[in-house]
């Protein structure tokens, strides 16, 4: 079975380099055309929309919300919501740099959510419910379900299909926002990685 990946598109906090996990911040103007180009684009790509697993925060619900532009298509799933960033969230990078350290910042930075914010969620606890997700979905093999949610949440889900959650895969399992990625659970990898580009044509 394939599965098509949709990170939700950009919002203020992305421009301002602040972290958001749990904390609800919707799309800009920017996010919403491009949630909508993305639409088309998995139309021309004759990727069915009848039915799209997204997170319950504002920002994936908009990016589904424009891709589908039927608002019955949305399965809104809680195990698809970001992962708790703690003290962390909604904070800016260089304030968390500048009062605990450069040293100990990008430590935590580079872990890949492998280690937790202060009061956040671990990378277990986020993998553990993302698997619980993928194993529901994946019952009936025919459907090519679209997901949309969150950088930490697509991470993990990569890491369920692949069975690889170094923290060296992790780095490889980033997806931007602009990005659209299928994934084949048989064969346990991306086959596809698509760019949507600003001036909403695509690569890949």
């Amino acid at each position: 079975m394939e599965i098509v990946l949709v990170r939700h598109g950009p919002t203020d906090y992305n421009l301002q380099r602040r972290w958001q996990g749990r904390i609800d911040v919707p799309l800009n103007a920017t996010g919403i055309n491009l949630a909508t180009a993305i639409g088309r684009f998995l139309r021309l790509k004759n990727i069915c929309l009848d039915q799209i697993y997204v997170s319950p925060l504002v920002r994936a619900v908009q990016t589904a919300q424009a891709i589908s532009s039927v608002a019955s298509n949305l399965i809104v799933d809680g195990r698809l919501t970001e992962i708790d960033l703690g003290q962390y969230d909604g904070r800016h990078e260089d304030e968390i740099r500048q009062e605990i350290g450069s040293r100990k910042y990008d430590l935590w930075r580079n872990s890949n959510f492998r280690m937790p914010a202060p009061d956040g969620e671990s990378f277990e606890q986020l993998h553990k419910r993302v698997g619980e997700f993928f194993t529901d979905i994946t019952d009936d093999e025919s459907r090519r379900p679209v997901v949309v949610a969150h950088q930490g949440v697509l991470m993990a889900l990569k890491s369920v299909i692949s069975g690889d959650s170094s923290q060296m895969a992790l780095s490889g399992y980033k997806q931007r926002n602009d990005v659209v990625e299928v994934w084949d659970t048989i064969i346990e990898s991306s086959v596809s990685i698509w760019e949507i580009r600003q001036d909403h044509s695509y690569s890949g």
